[in-house]
């Protein structure tokens, strides 16, 4: 595999993204001088980064409980990804999630909301393109 920066290490999941995605997630941020900081956390705040995330967990845990309802899936889901949240937030939370898209929807509008800092670019659209390829 080509020589990777640091960035490349910051998710296992990057991994799999093939060396052919991952040399031209390099390209691009060699292109536009970025930082190796500033990068993994362009790649890992990225709705395509998200969504892989999603659909890694979700397929992790029809395989562990492979007689779980699509509800019990999706409740997993939202337990380990805001673990922080009461059941009674977590049920708040499942009455609008209805099915895997829409959990993964509400997740990307809700690291919008987590981070109003952070404004969707031209680096992240390329990102998310070159994720998406």
């Amino acid at each position: 595999m080509a020589k990777l920066s640091e960035w490349s290490k910051s998710h296992p999941l990057l991994m799999e993204f093939g060396e052919e995605r991952l040399i031209k997630l390099e390209n691009l941020k060699n292109q536009y001088n970025i930082t190796d900081a500033d990068f993994a956390l362009s790649i890992l705040g990225s709705p395509a980064f998200t969504l892989k995330i999603q659909e890694s967990e979700y397929k992790k845990l029809k395989k562990l409980y492979p007689n779980a309802t699509e509800p019990e899936i999706l409740k997993i889901m939202i337990g380990t990804r805001y673990f922080d949240k009461s059941e009674k937030e977590i049920d708040l939370i499942m009455s609008v999630v209805y099915s895997f898209e829409s959990l993964c929807n509400y997740v990307i509008k809700q690291d919008e909301i987590d981070t109003p800092y952070h404004v969707p670019g031209i680096a992240n659209k390329l990102i998310d393109e070159i994720i998406n390829s």
